[in-house]
This record gives structure tokens, sequence and C-alpha cells, in this order.
């Protein structure tokens, strides 16, 4: 399952179509965990990272986000970014960290 995973992870970072739910395996809901509304929560989700470095401390952030506004914003990334997206520790905004997508 290991590698399987792996894999998938592999081919959405080199920008292949993400495979459909059903061959993901992991299908039966009774063995989900449960949402803070108690229904069973899906455990692949479509998930996007920004690795963020500070380059004066070299301290490292990461923003993970699975929502669908989180992923519309870190996919115009490349795209929008000359430089930084947040700032000390997602407080303030800043120019001072360089984006890593991953």
């Amino acid at each position: 399952m290991a590698q399987r995973q792996a894999r998938l992870i592999q081919n959405a970072r080199a920008g292949k179509k993400l495979p459909e739910r059903d061959e993901l395996g992991d299908l039966n809901k009774t063995e989900w965990e449960l949402d803070p509304d108690d229904q069973p929560k899906d455990p692949w989700q479509n998930t996007r990272f920004v690795y963020l470095v500070d380059p004066i401390s070299a301290e490292a952030y990461t923003f993970v986000t699975a929502s669908w506004g989180g992923r519309q914003a870190v996919n115009v990334l490349p795209s929008k970014s000359s430089g930084c997206v947040t700032g000390t520790r997602a407080r303030r905004l800043s120019w001072n960290f360089t984006p890593s997508l991953g």
C-alpha cells in the first residue's frame, strides 16, 4: 500500500491526472475516521502543500490545504508570486519568504 501511495503522489507532482476515487482503495466508509459532525471522512484528500523558508533565519514552514479555495490559491502561486507568499508564522503578509511548491 505504501508503494502505491508513493506512486500516486509522484504522479500528482509530475502533473499527471489524479486517479478516480474508486481506484484509490479504502472504499469501506465504516472504516473511515469521523469528522467533527460524526460523518465518515474520506482518507484520500485532494491536498496542496506550500513549503516556505525564511531566507534570513532559514526557518521552515508548511502551509497545507484541502479546501477548494485553498487549492485554487495554491494553484495560482507560480503565476502570481515573485518572491513570497506569507509572513512570519503566517500572521502577516511579507515578501521575505520564498515559496517552494511540492
